[in-house]
């Protein structure tokens, strides 16, 4: 797409206009001064601003968005966005200065994925009035995924208070979710409670006039999503809003993202992470959701050993794309990280650091805590112009295994990559990856250096398949020539198990780190690395491929943080 400029929010010429007219004025009224006679009265203009704020709830998997505005329509897009890198599910702040006349204002607007700029072949273009606040929901039209939809509603509308209303806060209800039919908000019961909607619910895109609700100290909301069965597909509770506030309650939900936790929530796809979400309409227009949602780091080791192709029809298709919790980005080629080869680390970045590959420097990349966490593969390549979808990973109940706010490392492998069919390309039953969640030290310290050993050889291939026979075992020689073996080491580790061992370090120093796979006649003799670690370095350590085929990874994982 091509770029423009920067659309004014003022007209110059105006400006220099009413400068004239304060001088002139000045000179006639000195003359009136000077004769004796009273000055006229001079009407002097105030210039007049409307508010605009943006939610994006494009379902799309290229979030983040963009947003562009301007008093004319645009033509060109290019690095000058109002509204710039907006992710899935969140609103922007209000923008506060948006020059609206007497009678209203005409704004062109368009919306494209971060980064993606797109020829201008769907905007909308809507009037602002002066001192009024405005948010503009943006989403992707259900009969076209290519074009978004946009709908531009005023804020802080106030709606007829009852009596016995006496501090009331005012909340509405918009449902961004195509498919699912009206849907009806309901005030700490689902079946009893008051209605924040009409009677029969609202349709996809449609917002309900705002209702008053009764505030008290240390009184909270709870607010009830249910569908035309009177199911119940969302709850948002512990809500507290103060007397004079208006809040907006939206939900959303993306089939790019992880399964719903509730069964009854099976229209079209029961992938969703966000929601039922509450936004501020005043002041911010920020989210004010209760609880926030956490987060976690992540970096991603693809072991899944490439037997054939990932699809046997594009052998291209050399690489896995890995879609966490729906966070598709332009940069990482429409996934959540960049596409890994087989037997290759990703993260945020990962930058190998030798000529063979074999040492990588990994940044990690950041998600929401989803529950359940739903990760999905896809054949593809570098650039991810081609993709098909391979596996579906999803992990159930409570998150024990991942911390909150802390690193871990996801092991995909245990098998190969033979398809079900050249059809399909699913892989069959029984050979979905096995995949293992790693704990990563997120400490480091200056006087030692830390190794997480990783046992990921398959075992389900190559030569002596015994339970035994792709075991792994770790040695580690230090710069003072001691050899050291993790604890267990006696009888191997098996896939996906890690092991974390520290060794003082004062300066930057060679250590020797050898692996073997198997155990007596199935031995496979080890492979060793030379590694330069520095102090304070925190060092994933992979074994990895299948007994006959198999190499030693190194990542780096705290280096550039």
């Amino acid at each position: 797409m091509q770029a423009h400029s920067k659309f004014p929010m003022s007209n110059s010429r105006m400006k220099r206009s009413y400068l004239y007219s304060a001088v002139v004025a000045a000179i006639f009224a000195g003359s009136f001064a000077m004769s004796g006679c009273k000055a006229p009265t001079v009407a002097y203009q105030t210039q007049q601003f409307a508010s605009l704020r943006v939610m994006n709830f494009a379902q799309n998997c290229t979030a983040p968005m963009d947003v562009y505005w301007g008093l004319t329509p645009p033509t060109r897009l290019g690095n000058n966005a109002q509204i710039y890198n907006l992710p899935y599910g969140s609103s922007s702040v209000y923008s506060n200065s948006l020059f609206a006349a007497s009678n209203g204002t005409p704004y062109h607007i368009v919306a494209t994925p971060t980064r993606i700029p797109h020829e201008i072949d769907d905007s909308l273009t809507t009037v602002l009035m002066p001192d009024s606040s405005y948010t503009l929901f943006l989403t992707v039209d259900p009969n076209n995924p290519s074009l978004f939809k946009y709908l531009v509603f005023s804020d802080q509308v106030k709606p007829i208070v009852p009596p016995a209303i006496t501090k009331p806060a005012f909340a509405r209800f918009i449902n961004l979710r195509s498919g699912v039919g009206p849907l009806s908000v309901h005030v700490n019961d689902p079946v009893t409670g008051d209605l924040v909607t009409p009677a029969g619910g609202e349709n996809f895109f449609n917002i309900s006039p705002y209702v008053a609700l009764n505030t008290a100290t240390d009184t909270s909301f709870a607010f009830i999503v249910t569908n035309v069965n009177n199911q119940v597909l969302a709850r948002l509770s512990y809500q507290t809003f103060v007397a004079g506030g208006y809040f907006t309650l939206v939900y959303g939900g993306d089939p790019c993202n992880t399964i719903a936790t509730n069964p009854a929530d099976t229209s079209i796809s029961s992938l969703d992470t966000f929601r039922l979400h509450a936004f501020d309409d005043n002041s911010t227009g920020n989210d004010v959701t209760n609880p926030i949602q956490y987060t976690y780091r992540y970096n991603i080791i693809n072991d899944v050993y490439p037997a054939v192709p990932y699809d046997p029809n594009n052998p291209q298709n050399n690489a896995i794309g890995y879609l966490v919790n729906g966070g598709g980005f332009p940069e990482h080629a429409g996934y959540s990280i960049n596409p890994i080869p087989a037997l290759k680390p990703g993260g945020a970045g990962a930058t190998p650091l030798n000529s063979d590959s074999s040492l990588y420097d990994v940044n990690y990349q950041s998600s929401i805590l989803a529950n359940p966490l739903d990760i999905k593969g896809f054949s593809t390549n570098a650039t991810g112009s081609v993709q098909k979808q391979v596996f579906d990973y999803s992990l159930q109940g409570p998150f024990s295994t991942i911390p909150q706010d802390k690193p871990v490392t996801f092991l995909f492998g245990g098998v190969d990559t033979v398809p079900k069919n050249s059809v399909s390309g699913y892989w069959g039953a029984g050979t979905t990856p096995t995949t293992k969640i790693l704990s990563v030290p997120d400490v480091n310290y200056s006087d030692s250096v830390t190794f997480v050993l990783i046992s990921g050889i398959n075992p389900s291939s190559g030569v002596g398949n015994t339970s035994t026979g792709s075991y792994t075992y770790f040695w580690i020689q230090s710069p003072d020539g001691a050899v050291s073996q993790p604890s267990g080491n006696s009888s191997g580790f098996s896939f996906g198990r890690e092991i974390t061992m520290r060794f003082p370090l004062s300066t930057i120093s060679n250590f020797v780190i050898t692996d073997s796979i198997g155990t007596g006649t199935n031995r496979v003799p080890g492979t060793s690395f030379n590694l330069t670690a520095e102090p304070g370095g925190i060092y994933e350590v992979a074994s990895m491929g299948i007994k006959a085929d198999r190499r030693l990874l190194i990542m780096q994982v705290n280096k550039n943080p």
